[in-house]
Formats: structure tokens, C-alpha cells, sequence
């Protein structure tokens, strides 16, 4: 499976511990964690660019993902949770999740104006 390169906000405080968590869990060749303000050396999808501190972003094999994509990819990757990525792929289940997602990113307190 492809590294998966996920970029988190710098300037957050619930993203650095989200990404700190995860680095501890998971193998550099599988995931690696760069700020936001990397983006661009990575992508060149403009709309990720723009929207990169409103949303989590992560890139694989020149493929972009988003919100809760990007967690679908993470859990992928991490083999301890790998069994979850059928649930989480579930309609209902992905739907609840993007509605929990899109919840807690709209009302962080750190978004980049």
C-alpha cells in the first residue's frame, strides 16, 4: 500500500495532539505527518491548497483526500485498527461520521482566517 502523507494544522492544538497520538501508533512508511504549510511541496490540487487549515488533508500516489477520507485512509494504514475500515466504508456509519467530522472542524477555534 502507498505512504500516505497526512497534513494537519500547525496552529491547532486538537491536531497536534491528534497527530502526535498517531505518530506514536503508526510506521513512517506508512503514514507521514507534515504541517499544512507543506502542502504545496506535495499537491498541487488547488483546492486542497485553499482549504487546507479548514480541513484535514492527506496524499497518496498523487490522490488527494479530505475529512473524514482522510481518516478512512489513516485507518487503513494502521493495522491494529485496519478491521474498522469495512465499518467505517458502511453507508450509515459513513454517514454519521462525515456529519460528526464536519461537526467538530467547523467549530474548532483555531481556523485560519
Amino acid at each position: 500500500m502507498a505512504q500516505l502523507i497526512v497534513f494537519y494544522d500547525e496552529g491547532c492544538e486538537n491536531c497536534l495532539r491528534i497527530a502526535g497520538i498517531l505518530k506514536k501508533i503508526v510506521k513512517e512508511e506508512r503514514i507521514i505527518f507534515k504541517k499544512a504549510l507543506e502542502m504545496e511541496q506535495y499537491t498541487s490540487d488547488q483546492c486542497g491548497l485553499q482549504n487546507r487549515y479548514y480541513d484535514l488533508f492527506a496524499v497518496s500516489n498523487e490522490e488527494t483526500f479530505s475529512g473524514y477520507d482522510t481518516y478512512l485512509q489513516i485507518v487503513k494504514r494502521i493495522p491494529l485498527l485496519s478491521p474498522l475500515n469495512t465499518l467505517l466504508q458502511n453507508s450509515l456509519v459513513r454517514f454519521i461520521g462525515e456529519k460528526v467530522y464536519r461537526f467538530i472542524a467547523d467549530r474548532r477555534s483555531c481556523h485560519h482566517v
